[in-house]
């Protein structure tokens, strides 16, 4: 059963209202009258949770003027279920012994109080059984489980400690005053505490709903990267097929045209996956997540996803390039070859992390992105061979290229080395790396990688090498970015001074 407190309407506001309390919160005296701010009553309907479809909570407001020692008034709007509390006051007062009934006004007051306190508390506990039912519900009935729901309970418990909190103040001031008996006050203390128990419980329903929120987010989000894990998979199964089938399945020369497009295609997905790796970290390394799925040994991950690139290359430069010795073209497919022979092979062999795993999900979007990636620059490299020539070689624009490129893999493999020698006593842990570039950007590494391609796309000067360049840093800079994060959070006394990537800069 779910409690449920209609707001009341404008004209019952204004005949609830009281004379506007003291800053102070203190009680104050005039014509022998003593007012006490509008305490807050909280008004319960039971409703079923099947049929409403949104969570209110009702505040209604209790004028209560203290005049003297033997008069008590009263004011609150009309409602249907009015009597609920007067007739708790009345059954105290019905009693023989009770006493109410030998106590002046001041007692009367601290009567009502404790009335209005206890409905409090009613509601309060019908709010826990309805978060404990939607807690359950959550559990086991995720995909029907309404958030709107929970936000409405969220919102309405923010909203109850500006109520209640005055209304504690009022009491403490009471508490305070030399205008009342002490026996009152030793009952109006236990009002006083009970307030406090139910802010607490209002704090402790307030964290469940954020906790419960959060847990909603959480299985959504790892719904939806089951759904992108097979939908991942099912691309991956398919592309080879596809890309095999469309470069050494046609029967007439490679179109440019076409390649154009798949180009500047390959650009925009580029520009689309920097945006998301802000908002999602890409969870292999030291982000490796269990919520993405299966997993498989880090070495084995590394193999399989990078090993495409390395086969298509090769397989391209056997087929096409192999016989041909009028031309340069043979450059650009070994030192593509260089770097996949190091990534996919080298590299795995060296790391010391043989207890880490690596979802297949990441696996499979790699070997997804390189079979497009490497079939994208072979066929470019050979539609366009003519242009290395010994002319290309010799060219600025080429030697920038071969030198950025090579400067680029030197810092690549010096840092990776430098990352695995860290780890050379048989630890597992992490640590700060120090020296070399590392003393100006926490990803040295990452700085290399993309050094080497822009070098590569300087030399061959066309749409599929700019669409890796371009690549590689939308890839790699967000990544630099939460590696960054990571080393910061981790360690107290990180450099403040190191960039993330891009030395002075970022």
């Amino acid at each position: 059963m779910v409690p449920c407190l209609d707001r009341p309407t404008a004209a019952d506001a204004d005949l609830a209202q009281p004379p506007p309390p003291p800053s102070s919160g203190r009680l104050e005296k005039a014509n022998s009258k003593t007012w006490l701010p509008a305490s807050t009553r909280a008004r319960r309907r039971t409703l079923s949770s099947e049929t409403d479809e949104h969570f209110a909570l009702t505040v209604e407001h209790v004028a209560i003027f203290l005049v003297g020692d033997h008069t008590l008034i009263t004011v609150k709007p009309s409602s249907e279920d009015d009597a609920s509390i007067w007739q708790a006051v009345h059954r105290r007062l019905a009693s023989t012994y009770s006493k109410v009934r030998h106590n002046d006004a001041n007692f009367l007051l601290y009567s009502v109080l404790d009335v209005i306190v206890d409905q409090m508390t009613g509601v309060m506990d019908d709010v826990r059984s309805y978060l404990m039912h939607l807690e359950q519900q959550l559990d086991t009935l995720l995909h029907r489980f309404d958030i709107e729901t929970l936000r409405d309970v969220h919102s309405e418990l923010g909203q109850l400690p500006r109520v209640i909190k005055p209304t504690r103040d009022v009491l403490k001031s009471l508490l305070a005053s030399r205008d009342l008996p002490d026996t009152t006050k030793a009952y109006l203390r236990d009002v006083h505490d009970h307030l406090n128990h139910i802010l607490d419980e209002i704090e402790w329903q307030f964290q469940m709903c954020k906790s419960m929120t959060e847990e909603y987010r959480d299985a959504k989000a790892t719904q939806t990267n089951y759904v992108v894990y097979v939908l991942t998979i099912v691309t991956t199964v398919f592309l080879p097929a596809q890309f095999l089938t469309g470069v050494y399945g046609m029967n007439f020369g490679i179109s440019t045209m076409v390649g154009d497009w798949v180009a500047y295609l390959w650009m925009v997905v580029a520009a689309a996956t920097f945006c998301l790796l802000h908002f999602v970290t890409a969870p292999f390394g030291r982000h490796t997540s269990s919520a993405w799925g299966p997993t498989l040994n880090n070495r084995l991950g590394w193999f399989v996803m990078e090993v495409p690139s390395l086969v298509i290359m090769a397989r391209a430069w056997w087929l096409f390039v192999n016989d041909r010795e009028s031309n340069f073209v043979w450059l650009p497919f070994a030192l593509w070859s260089a770097h996949y022979w190091n990534r996919a092979v080298v590299f795995p062999l060296r790391i010391k992390s043989t207890p880490k795993r690596m979802p297949v999900v990441v696996v499979a979007a790699a070997i997804g992105f390189n079979l497009v990636n490497a079939t994208l620059n072979a066929t470019y490299l050979l539609s366009t061979e003519a242009m290395y020539s010994s002319a290309w070689l010799h060219h600025p624009r080429t030697l920038t290229g071969l030198a950025l490129f090579l400067i680029g893999m030197s810092i690549n493999v010096t840092t990776d080395n430098h990352l695995i020698s860290l780890r050379s006593n048989g630890s597992t842990g992490y640590s700060i790396p120090r020296g070399f570039l590392f003393e100006y950007v926490t990803c040295a590494n990452l700085l290399g990688e993309c050094i080497e391609w822009t070098g590569f796309a300087i030399a061959t000067w066309n749409l599929a090498g700019l669409s890796f360049m371009i690549w590689t840093w939308a890839n790699l800079v967000p990544r630099a970015a939460s590696h960054h994060a990571w080393c910061v959070n981790e360690f107290k006394d990180y450099p403040k001074n190191r960039r993330r990537i891009i030395p002075f800069v970022y």
